[in-house]
């Protein structure tokens, strides 16, 4: 028979010759056993022996107030019956088992380790917790891999890796925080045969560089940006640009930013400057080579129903858009450089289809 009491697990074992009592304590996992036999309940013999003492453990088990200490328990049972004159009182001494192979001792070690993978798991959420915390510092967030900090209000925000260029010409750069230098022509206009060669290539480029003409935009310069995670936090953004990012492969929280209406995932033409050895003179070259998104999955933009305007310009792994069906304010896709063929599930009088 097995019973609760308490903090303990009871175990009653009835034999012909013995009763096998076993205490377990479920917190501490230290064990008691005894074995009794008749003589241990000698005034009770007349009353069934060993039989009746385990009716009485089996009748009061549960209200009985168990004492322990680290070499044995104690405790009292009290049994009334109407053929007894009086309450009969047994009283139980059992000693702690002495454990003396690691096997034994199996079942708490597992007990203990549960709860040291509950208290880790605490401490793991407490720790991204006081991490995503460090990252929101008041009004603003940062991104890993990103060196500014980005107001939680910004509507129209542009991720930009440092050094590359817009597709329409606008190049910015660490060295001049939120400036631009704006190119005569565009990166649309490359060359399909020298893909990443600029028309302005090796000719003389004016140094000036200007604000944002829209002031409400917010251009973020990043060497390599790996989570956008913390833009949860921007409610209030309406146009997002993500131009060069490599290295970024999960996109999906993005997908909670209802509020946008134009967003755009882009690769881009990362320029750099050389001093020509000849004349000395400075020379830029451009190159997309790895900064092409890894952009694979955008199944979480179809919980973006405001959005008007989406591009995927140089997007070399994107194959499946089918997610863009479900949203219904759409009027403009670019698809330029990327891998997709089908594009006929879209066609719509009011939708603009670049590729």
């Amino acid at each position: 028979m097995e019973f609760t009491c308490g903090s303990y697990d009871v175990r009653l074992t009835l034999n012909p010759t013995d009763m096998i009592l076993r205490i377990e304590h479920r917190d501490t996992k230290r064990l008691y056993e005894r074995t009794f036999y008749d003589r241990d309940f000698a005034e009770v013999i007349v009353l069934g022996g060993l039989e009746f003492v385990g009716k009485v453990v089996a009748a009061t088990i549960a209200s009985a107030a168990i004492k322990d200490t680290t070499t044995e328990v104690n405790f009292t049972l009290a049994f009334t019956h109407e053929l007894l004159p009086k309450p009969l009182t047994l009283n139980f001494q059992v000693p702690a088992v002495k454990r003396e192979k690691a096997s034994a001792d199996i079942e708490g070690l597992l007990a203990r380790l549960k709860k040291m993978e509950t208290a880790l798991t605490l401490c793991k959420e407490l720790s991204e917790r006081v991490q995503e915390l460090e990252e929101r510092c008041g009004d603003t967030i940062t991104l890993p891999g990103c060196d500014y900090a980005i107001p939680v209000d910004v509507e129209n925000l542009i991720l930009v890796r440092n050094w590359a260029m817009l597709p329409d010409g606008r190049r910015f750069s660490s060295f001049h925080p939120g400036f631009y230098h704006q190119h005569e022509h565009s990166w649309g206009e490359f060359n399909p045969l020298v893909p990443y060669y600029h028309p302005n290539q090796n000719q003389p480029q004016s140094t000036r560089w200007s604000l944002p003409e829209n002031l409400n935009e917010k251009a973020i310069v990043f060497n390599n940006i790996t989570s956008v995670h913390n833009l949860k936090y921007c409610k209030k953004l309406r146009d997002l640009t993500i131009c060069g990012a490599p290295d970024l492969q999960d996109y999906s929280m993005i997908g909670n930013l209802k509020g946008l209406t134009n967003i755009r995932v882009l690769a881009n033409s990362r320029s750099t400057q050389k001093t020509n050895p000849v004349n000395g003179q400075n020379v830029w070259t451009y190159s997309a080579k790895d900064n092409h998104p890894l952009i694979t999955d955008i199944s979480w933009i179809s919980n973006l129903k405001n959005l008007q305007k989406v591009s995927f310009q140089g997007c070399t792994n994107l194959v499946n858009i089918a997610a863009l069906k479900d949203l219904p304010n759409l009027t403009e896709v670019d698809l330029r450089d990327t891998a997709v063929k089908n594009t006929g599930f879209l066609a719509s009088s009011k939708l603009t289809i670049i590729i």
